[in-house]
């Protein structure tokens, strides 16, 4: 039944979907990453692989947002795909959704000098 509330795992009810990112900003967020992965502006860009942006679906209701990324965030250029990723995605399907139900992101772009993995 198109448009009506569906009821997951849990008891947890679904409403219709609704963007959070209306589509036309969609489009301004990813030229915004590509921004973001030229950037040289501090010094945290000298000891990147890779600017770590966000992943997931950018127009969920629902975010994750954490401090900065880690040794595997950095080296595969994703948010949340160490050992708190391993838990994040027990947690997500605990109440039946997964990665692409959510928006990931990390509040710095570049992983800082020793930070923990």
């Amino acid at each position: 039944m198109a448009g009506a509330d569906r009821e997951r795992p849990g008891g947890v009810v679904d409403s219709p979907a609704v963007s959070a990112v209306p589509v036309e900003h969609v489009d301004e967020l990813q030229a915004y990453a590509a921004e973001v992965a030229a950037c040289t502006r501090c010094r945290l860009a000298q000891g990147r692989t890779q600017v770590v942006f966000g992943a997931g679906n950018p127009r969920a209701e629902l975010m994750f947002v954490g401090e900065a990324p880690g040794f595997h965030e950095d080296k595969q250029g994703l948010p949340f795909v160490g050992q708190a990723g391993k838990l994040l995605e027990k947690l997500l399907a605990g109440i039946g959704l997964s990665r692409q139900d959510v928006y990931i992101v990390n509040t710095l772009k570049c992983r800082p000098p020793g930070n923990r993995d």
